[in-house]
């Protein structure tokens, strides 16, 4: 029987889930020149997580990083890349334990990058062979894909049960906003099906406050961000705060304008599309609504803004919900 699986590449985590649960690393991948000697040699890949070895040699995750000095991507186009690809067969093999394997995917992509929904599902349709070092080659079968705008999986996630079953009445319109860490989402739906004129992206995230932050914090001490990693920033914006010396550095007088004008920006682009969106429903989701909640329930009194969870896992748990509620229809 064909399992369900849920992918969620973004911009700055890959997610999968399946029945077993979520697996997520760094959305980094870069090609790996090996030599036949190094494969051969007892050290290699044992700085696992992760390191591709078929059809080809990648260093996915924080290796790439750390080794290649790989950067996300942002142009639409990324899901055609051959590292965008070694991504998926990462994922797809981290879904799975077994060998021989037939899946259902359902995945999601920038909601700017969907004019090439047609390019990605051609290569995920038919079969892999993919070996990810430290495990055996898995030949990975998939029967079908469904792929929707990023955002979406959030809201399915907020009308869908663990088990694949609607809880309360079907939605009807409702406006998607999708703060991820490169890219603001905008999707407009009627009920479960996304709305392909209601649909924008803008180069608009979370990462304009981060990097702006670090760059004030390195003037004010040249190298007092070099040992902090990106999560553990976003972690001293959220609180307005971090470590310094024998105290706390108050953020706020910096980072406070930034998310404001960030937030207004996004509310412009809302409301040129839906106005004040009295007539539906309004789900704030992606990493970024964590940082920018209050500005949104100010703009959209009726806005839901998901919880830290859904925030950042709604896409892939929302998901593999519609792919449970559509195996449960058939």
């Amino acid at each position: 029987m064909a399992r369900i699986v849920s992918l969620d590449v973004g911009h700055s985590n890959t997610r999968v889930m399946t029945v077993d649960g979520i697996e997520s690393f760094p959305s980094l991948a870069s090609e790996s020149f090996i030599s036949p000697e190094e494969v051969e040699s007892p050290t290699y890949g044992r700085e696992l997580p992760y390191r591709l070895c078929q059809p080809s040699h990648w260093l996915v995750g924080d290796l790439a990083k750390e080794q290649r000095g790989a950067e996300p991507s942002t142009a639409p186009d990324w899901p055609l890349t051959e590292s965008y690809r070694a991504l998926v067969r990462t994922a797809l093999s981290l879904a799975t334990k077994s060998f021989h394997i037939q899946l259902f995917i359902f995945q999601s992509l920038p909601a700017q990058s969907m004019a090439f929904k047609e390019d990605v599902e051609a290569f995920l349709l038919g079969k892999h062979l993919i070996e990810v070092r430290g495990k055996k080659t898995q030949t990975i079968e998939v029967l079908g894909v469904k792929t929707v705008p990023q955002g979406v999986g959030a809201f399915f996630s907020h009308h869908i049960s663990e088990d694949g079953r609607v809880t309360g009445q079907t939605p009807g319109k409702v406006a998607v906003i999708d703060i991820g860490s490169r890219t603001c989402s905008f999707v407009g739906m009627n009920g479960f099906h996304v709305l392909e004129d209601e649909l924008v992206s803008l180069d608009l995230g979370v990462w304009i406050v981060e990097e702006a932050t670090r760059a004030w914090l390195d003037r004010k001490n040249p190298g007092l961000c070099k040992d902090i990693t990106r999560a553990e920033l976003m972690d001293y914006i959220v609180t307005g705060k971090m470590p310094y010396k024998n105290g706390d550095l108050d953020l706020s007088p910096l980072v406070d304008p930034i998310k404001k004008r960030l937030a207004e920006q996004i509310i412009t682009q809302a409301k040129s599309m839906w106005g004040f969106a009295y007539d539906r429903e309004v789900v704030v989701t992606g990493g970024g609504s964590l940082l920018l909640d209050g500005h949104f329930s100010q703009a959209y009194e009726h806005a839901v803004v998901l919880g830290e969870d859904a925030a950042l896992m709604g896409n892939v748990t929302g998901q593999y919900r519609i792919g449970l509620l559509g195996a449960r229809s058939r």
